[in-house]
């Protein structure tokens, strides 16, 4: 099951939608009120159960052969992301290993769907009290400019166990690659804009993941971006994508142009952006990617760092 993004963005669209509309039929705002908090809520929880579907679906789901596939072959044809683990990894590695890995990654992320859920229940008190015109009775409200500093300590704690939790899993299924997470993004605390905003949490920097590899160093960064980086020199070349097929740029080694074109179309290449090579290494980016695109990314850059190394100028 791919986490697809398109729903999500339709149902956004679809409550933009009905607040425009219903603002239109209603000047005063009333209906608008009436009908577009709720929808937001449904939305919210909407995704909320997309996001518990596509977790319990892709844990459950089989893993595959975990047959040990030649870097000769073209792996952008791999659909799954745990044979690409596995056909990446350079040491064997068991099924079982590979489960018990994935079975934590999963478990975290149900655990922050589950306090996505805890923190539903607060807009969806407010579009109750919008729809029905009832507001609780909680007196002067002194004790409100306090509540967040009762709250942060135990978002703090929440979002450190599960980046904990995401670390240990994340390692676990790294290690047989020769890889391991050497940084994660780092927690801190700032104030909302706008005046009388509350403090809010804010999470600042990337994961990052490093390690050798066939007597090269690589460096991954998995932030607003992915970027994938191969130690090395190497003749310069560029290589973009077209759908998803690569393509080489104007200027690349002739090698290079015949190794690009023996590769398959792949939806892996449908968020891969470019590969740049030159004397100070090798670097493959990416958008953010649920179905981790960056072993393709990797598994590309080593496949030609691989081929110049043969002499391919």
């Amino acid at each position: 099951m791919n986490y697809r993004k398109s729903p999500i963005f339709i149902g956004i669209g679809a409550v933009v939608a009905i607040a425009l509309i219903t603002a239109a039929i209603d000047p005063t705002g009333r209906l608008a009120a009436d009908v577009t908090a709720p929808a937001a809520v449904l939305l919210f929880l909407g995704i909320l159960l997309y996001q518990w579907r596509w977790a319990k679906r892709e844990e459950t789901a089989p893993i595959g052969t975990g047959a040990k596939l030649s870097t000769a072959s073209d792996l952008g044809q791999v659909t799954d992301q745990y044979d690409m683990y596995v056909a990446l990894a350079i040491r064997p590695v068991s099924m079982e290993e590979m489960r018990k890995a994935r079975s934590g990654v999963f478990g975290m992320v149900r655990a922050n769907i589950k306090l996505g859920l805890v923190l539903a229940i607060l807009p969806a008190g407010a579009a109750v009290m919008i729809i029905t015109g009832w507001v609780p009775d909680v007196g002067n409200g002194n004790f409100m400019p306090i509540v967040p500093l009762i709250l942060a300590p135990l978002g703090f704690a929440w979002v450190r166990w599960t980046m904990a939790g995401a670390a240990e899993s994340g390692n676990s299924l790294l290690e047989p690659m020769g890889l391991a997470m050497t940084a994660m993004p780092q927690v801190g605390v700032r104030r909302g804009f706008g005046p009388g905003q509350d403090l809010q949490t804010d999470i600042r920097g990337a994961t990052e993941v490093e390690g050798e590899r066939h007597g090269r160093q690589v460096h991954v960064t998995l932030g607003g971006k992915h970027a994938t980086e191969v130690s090395g020199a190497y003749p310069e070349f560029e290589i973009g994508h077209r759908g998803q097929s690569l393509q080489v740029k104007d200027g690349a080694p002739a090698a290079i142009e015949q190794l690009i074109g023996s590769l398959g179309p792949s939806p892996h290449w449908k968020s891969f952006k470019s590969l740049k090579a030159g004397a100070d290494g090798m670097v493959a980016t990416r958008g953010v990617d649920a179905e981790g695109g960056w072993l393709w990314d990797l598994w590309l850059c080593e496949l030609l760092a691989d081929a110049t190394s043969k002499g391919w100028k």
